[in-house]
């Protein structure tokens, strides 16, 4: 048993020895173990980290590219809007001068019409006076100047009714050319006026063309003749 002893100690001790190595060796792979799981769960972290970044990183990328299409939709919208608005100043400045344009022409037709009423006043005076002498005075005058007012507006239709009447009788009758004559005048003996007065004073020819837009104001006072072409006396 003594001799033993030694041998059995030492075996034991070698056994101890084995089971401490494989007991440490198995609390060093259990450790190990544990570090690689960590980290691997610090690894599996980050990449969720990671793939949350980059998710957040393309919302950002997709909200950047909607901030730079608004941002190109607004840069259109102000082009638009300027572009507007310069039209809008062209298209006022136009009108402006459209409103100047019918301003003076406004100016100019009251400034006409103004003289168109003082002018119309005039011969409706000339006219109302030299009516006034016809009537009055008929055998006072004679001559186509002392009332120009009358004398213009009778003897125009009346040379053109005598003309007509003139080239008629040409054509109706052979002597033409005395029928002519005696169209254009009056027995020495009679008692009415020498003028074109005289003869067409009973229907006054007026050209509505040469009286002014008021002539509807035109008041005339006229007398009717009596059955000889003269003016009645008394």
């Amino acid at each position: 048993m003594n001799v033993d002893s030694p041998t059995t100690l030492l075996y034991s001790l070698l056994a101890a020895t084995a089971l401490g190595a494989v007991m440490g060796y198995c609390v060093a792979l259990l450790r190990a173990k544990r570090r690689a799981r960590m980290v691997i769960d610090d690894v599996r972290r980050e990449l969720t980290r990671l793939k949350s970044a980059e998710a957040d990183l393309q919302s950002a990328r997709a909200d950047l590219d909607v901030l730079r299409q608004s941002l190109a939709e607004s840069e259109e919208r102000a082009q638009t809007t300027l572009k507007r608005e310069e039209a809008l100043d062209v298209h006022a400045q136009l009108q402006a001068q459209r409103i100047q344009t019918l301003e003076s022409q406004v100016a100019s037709y009251e400034d006409q019409q103004i003289r168109l009423k003082r002018d119309f006043a005039s011969y409706k005076s000339n006219k109302s006076r030299e009516l006034e002498l016809a009537r009055n005075k008929p055998d006072s005058w004679s001559g186509a100047n002392e009332l120009p007012v009358l004398q213009k507006r009778i003897n125009e239709p009346a040379i053109s009714r005598n003309t007509q009447a003139s080239l008629h009788s040409l054509e109706a009758a052979p002597d033409g050319n005395e029928a002519v004559t005696s169209s254009y005048t009056r027995k020495p003996g009679s008692r009415g006026l020498r003028s074109p007065l005289s003869r067409e004073l009973d229907i006054p020819s007026l050209s509505e063309s040469e009286l002014p837009d008021s002539v509807d104001e035109l008041d005339f006072e006229l007398v009717d003749l009596d059955g000889t072409g003269e003016w009645p006396r008394g």
